[in-house]
């Protein structure tokens, strides 16, 4: 019977890239036979196999990359969020034309639905850490994005918010 400890150990060696034979020399000097070595390493090389194969992920081993989707699309919002706030709010254009004024208006119009997605994009952010339906969020996360892309003509937030939805919503299908 093997200790599970010692196997995990191994592999958390392997991990790390020690060698098998600096690894077999500590077991040695923890007064382990050379067939139990030998039985210790194959199993932790059978647990690093199965667990590269996509087997035996735990919930902890998968958080850190759903948790990469969410950061990323919350990032993303805060970003076209600011962006589209300080257009609204310190528009750009000179007005000292009628068309000026007419295309200040259109484009104010186009930043203020801007601004709306941003936070629609963070609200909905906030939910996939407590929603069981992650991948529709993550999916709305990226059509929401892809929207603030095509009114406004940011391109960082909303790449962001596309990239963390794509990962929230491709995450939340292979956790199941």
């Amino acid at each position: 019977m093997k200790d599970q400890k010692i196997v995990d150990y191994i592999v958390s060696q392997m991990k790390e890239g020690v060698s098998l034979e600096e690894i077999r020399k500590e077991l040695d000097r923890r007064n382990l036979t050379e067939n139990e070595i030998k039985d210790y390493v194959e199993a932790a090389i059978d647990v690093a196999i199965y667990k590269t194969q996509g087997g035996g992920v735990t919930e902890d081993e998968e958080r850190p990359k759903k948790q990469w989707g969410f950061i990323l699309s919350l990032i993303g919002s805060v970003i076209i969020f600011v962006e589209s706030l300080v257009l609204v709010l310190y528009p750009l254009p000179v007005l000292n034309e009628l068309h000026n004024i007419l295309n200040f208006i259109d484009t104010g119009i186009d930043y203020a639905y801007t601004l709306a997605l941003g936070f629609g994009i963070l609200i909905i952010s906030f939910g996939v850490k407590k929603s069981r339906k992650k991948k529709i969020l993550g999916i709305l996360i990226v059509v929401l994005s892809l929207i603030a892309m095509v009114i406004s003509g940011f391109i960082l937030g909303p790449l962001l918010g596309i990239i963390g939805g794509v990962l929230i919503s491709r995450k939340s299908a292979f956790a199941r």
